[in-house]
């Protein structure tokens, strides 16, 4: 065979096996949207039952988000393997000191530190309460000491006193010790990793509500710049706000979730679904104006909502 004829065959199979391919892909792509349009008629046909259950299902949402633990302790996210974990983990088994706090005293006399250890010591959850006074008493000057100790637990009227938990840095029996030492001495100043925690969920669940009033506003305003209406941007917004509550409902399936979900879920939520509602407005208001009737225009605005936004 010349080289001229092979190199003829070999376009003949190339074209060939283009062509299949591409009858292929448009065989793909009529299923695919007879599928999308198989699901937008679906809605249509069925969207009673569909409020009925997602009525009870907002319901059950509600709860289950006032169910789901929030983890606030970014060491469970780590390998068990690793030396941090498995260090804490001697320490909370073995010796019963899961986590511990410094506790700073500012002008108290030695007997006031002394009953304010006492009333850490019947919290639930401490394990050891331990200042240098347990060891002089209410009797020895602190200032007999050598320099070398007293620097180290007390200088210019401020005392150190160290306080150990029985459970891991952010159990609730460790977060709820550390919020009751806090009522009892309010004067003192606690550090440590439990106490950062307890901080730290504190100043999350009040500033969630910041973020999410901010985001509400701007997806607002967005939305009645790119519709022609004054009550659909409403209307979405409260559409998203349900679709947040079946996410943060649904977290009752994995138990908890981490406190950094709880505070962006919403925010992003409702950047990324804003986009998709007015697209859907937009088809449903083109579709309505070209005379179609009955459930058709929306149930064509969802088809074209859903193949756009999966095409991205």
């Amino acid at each position: 065979m010349s080289n001229g004829g092979f190199k003829m065959k070999q376009k003949k199979r190339v074209k060939q096996k283009s062509s299949k391919l591409k009858m292929g892909a448009r065989r793909a792509g009529r299923a695919g949207g007879a599928g999308v349009a198989g699901v937008a008629d679906f809605i249509c046909r069925n969207k009673v039952s569909i409020l009925v259950i997602s009525a009870i299902l907002f319901v059950l949402s509600i709860f289950g988000n006032f169910a789901t633990k929030i983890n606030y302790d970014i060491l469970v996210y780590l390998p068990e393997d690793i030396e941090t974990i498995e260090g804490q983990n001697i320490l909370t088994d073995q010796f019963g000191m899961g986590a511990y706090s410094i506790v700073l005293t500012e002008n108290m006399t030695s007997r006031d530190i002394l009953k304010l250890e006492e009333g850490f010591r019947e919290i639930k959850g401490v394990s050891q309460v331990v200042s240098i006074y347990d060891a002089i008493g209410t009797t020895i000057p602190i200032e007999i000491l050598p320099n070398e100790i007293t620097s180290k637990m007390n200088q210019d009227d401020t005392d150190l006193m160290f306080v150990t938990f029985e459970e891991s840095t952010s159990s609730l029996s460790t977060i709820d010790a550390i919020r009751e030492m806090k009522k009892i001495a309010s004067n003192t100043k606690i550090s440590g990793m439990s106490a950062m925690v307890l901080d730290t969920m504190d100043l999350s669940n009040k500033e969630i509500a910041i973020y999410v009033v901010i985001a509400v506003i701007l997806c607002f305003m967005v939305l009645e710049l790119s519709l022609d209406s004054y009550f659909v941007p409403l209307l979405l917004l409260g559409n998203i706000g349900i679709a947040i509550i079946f996410n943060l409902g649904s977290n009752i399936l994995f138990g908890e979730i981490s406190y950094i979900t709880k505070a962006l879920v919403a925010v992003l939520q409702l950047g990324v679904t804003t986009d998709f509602s007015i697209f859907l407005y937009h088809s449903y208001e083109k579709e309505r104006n070209m005379g179609k009737e009955s459930m058709k225009p929306i149930s064509n605005a969802i088809m074209e909502t859903i193949t756009a936004e999966t095409a991205r």
